[in-house]
């Protein structure tokens, strides 16, 4: 079979502990080879196959453009049609610079063995509603094959919310990737850590109404998020699980983490690391213990990962320094998991105008831009003011973020009430009686007429109005008004109002003397 593949090349730094590349894109070179129908890629519409992490990276690298459709990529959206609702924080202001701040992204990563026992490892940050992030550090001295954790029989790694403490609502995982490259012996025998970054795979999805919320990922660099100063990173707060501390600090590179490289023996290379001053903190024990901890950036009231914890360097004055992997080296292989563990599978709730949307027996909303999982259906329904064209419709998500839905074009907008002072109306839709006092759905006629004692204006006496309700809820033309009788003469008139041979006006009256006998 040929395929369109696409490989980029980036611009490197070689170390004598290995090849960091930072992410310019320099070259795309594209061919075709033969490759059967595997799980590690991509297949397009017309049958190509590419590599996933280029999968909705803003480039075409399938022949028919089926990799970078809006359907498929809409996941990525961010702003007017946010998904997801990631990054949001609710915030406990505690002093001018600093507050604390919900972090529903964060989670314990546990191991469990044959007995059940669990155990603690690190922290974790959700990206997608399976997908965690965490410190590779602390992964090993496990056994690693083709970039992935195997376990041995009887123990598993599981995932829980920050707070809970019962271990009772775990979620197992069923997949753990490690970066291309990674190089486990020489990792073990040199005792040189080479990668701080892992994923993990859920085996069940977060659900976000239960306090769960991703933390955003700047996918295609658009924000320029280095230069923001307001920061949010983990911390442990017995009062207030799961914290954050949310502060201002300067612009941060790695400059710093290469000035503190010697006290950086234990994290690899310096390049894909960030360093963060912690000047006067005095209780560190709120940081220790955390790694695996995502540093937020705080854009547009949604924080934005930046990096991972690996640890703490101590200092011998009141100055010590957190020291992350920036995560913004990783985007393209955190797309390519995303795009085979999510986007695939799943769809974007379209936003629709007067369309509102619920699972099949439930009274919940869903909300536009929600995530849906592959065949799963939803019932669509239509919002107040809007006319529903069919008594049943739903949409099922076919996967690839594409939709079959049972209706075209389901809801329209209605026209609103014609009511007057001067006008009376005759509606009707389709030859039968409609009330013009409601609201009416489209192709609805309406026609005017002026009430009794009241006329029509100049240059309408003689003319037949007719109002059609469109699609868009709007009456097609627009009504005149009439002109009550009051003051004007009327010659036509014969109640006896003749005086001498003159009309008289119709307001004019006489008043006569009764007499009344008993």
């Amino acid at each position: 079979m040929k395929v369109t593949y696409s490989w980029i090349i980036y611009s490197c730094i070689i170390y004598g502990t290995g090849i960091q590349c930072d992410r310019k894109l320099e070259k795309r070179h594209t061919g075709t080879t033969c490759l059967g129908d595997t799980e590690d890629h991509f297949k397009c519409s017309n049958g190509q196959y590419i590599e996933w992490p280029v999968v909705c990276d803003g480039h075409k690298h399938c022949s028919d453009g089926s990799d970078e459709t809006n359907e498929l990529c809409a996941i990525y959206e961010f702003g007017t049609n946010m998904t997801m609702d990631c990054g949001r924080v609710n915030q406990n202001i505690i002093s001018k610079n600093l507050s604390f701040a919900l972090a529903p992204w964060s989670v314990k990563v546990q191991e469990s063995n044959e007995k059940s026992e669990i155990k603690y490892i690190c922290m974790g940050t959700i990206i997608a509603p399976n997908i965690v992030i965490s410190d590779g550090s602390m992964f090993w001295n496990r056994v690693i094959k083709s970039n992935r954790l195997m376990l041995t029989n009887g123990v598993r790694f599981r995932i829980s919310k920050y707070s809970d403490n019962s271990n009772t609502n775990l979620i197992d995982v069923s997949a753990v990737y490690l970066p291309i490259g990674f190089n486990h012996t020489r990792a073990i025998n040199a005792d040189l850590k080479i990668v701080n970054i892992i994923v993990f795979v859920l085996a069940n999805k977060f659900s976000f109404d239960n306090g769960f919320i991703p933390i955003c990922i700047d996918w295609f660099g658009k924000y320029d998020l280095r230069k923001k100063a307001q920061m949010t990173f983990i911390v442990a707060n017995e009062e207030l699980y799961p914290s954050a501390i949310q502060g201002s600090f300067p612009y941060t590179d790695n400059s710093l983490c290469t000035l503190l490289q010697k006290n950086l023996t234990n994290t690899g290379v310096i390049i894909d690391k960030i360093c963060i001053k912690l000047e006067n903190v005095t209780d560190l024990r709120i940081i220790e213990g955390l790694p695996g901890s995502g540093l937020g950036i705080l854009h547009s009231a949604s924080n934005f990962l930046n990096g991972i914890l690996i640890s703490l360097v101590r200092s011998d004055k009141l100055i010590n320094y957190m020291v992350f992997t920036d995560v913004q080296y990783y985007v393209p292989w955190f797309r390519g998991i995303f795009n085979k563990h999510v986007t695939v599978n799943s769809c974007i709730l379209p936003t629709v105008e007067g369309v509102i949307y619920s699972y099949e027996g439930s009274d919940e909303v869903l909300p536009h831009g929600t995530l849906i999982d592959r065949h799963l259906n939803v019932i669509e329904n239509c919002d107040v003011g809007y006319h529903k064209a069919y008594p049943i419709s739903f949409r099922v998500c076919m996967g690839k973020g594409k939709w079959y839905s049972s209706s075209y074009k389901l809801c329209y907008k209605m026209c609103p009430p014609l009511i007057s002072d001067s006008l009376d109306f005759k509606c009707s839709h389709n030859c039968k009686y409609a009330n013009c006092s409601d609201l009416s759905i489209p192709d609805t006629i309406a026609t005017p007429s002026c009430k009794q004692s009241y006329y029509a204006p100049y240059g309408q006496e003689d003319t037949l109005l007719e109002l059609v309700c469109q699609s868009n809820g709007i009456w097609n033309n627009r009504l005149y008004r009439c002109i009550p009788y009051c003051g004007k003469i009327n010659n036509n008139i014969n109640n006896g109002m003749i005086s001498d041979g003159e009309t008289a006006s119709e307001w004019n009256g006489t008043m006569e003397r009764w007499s009344l006998s008993i």
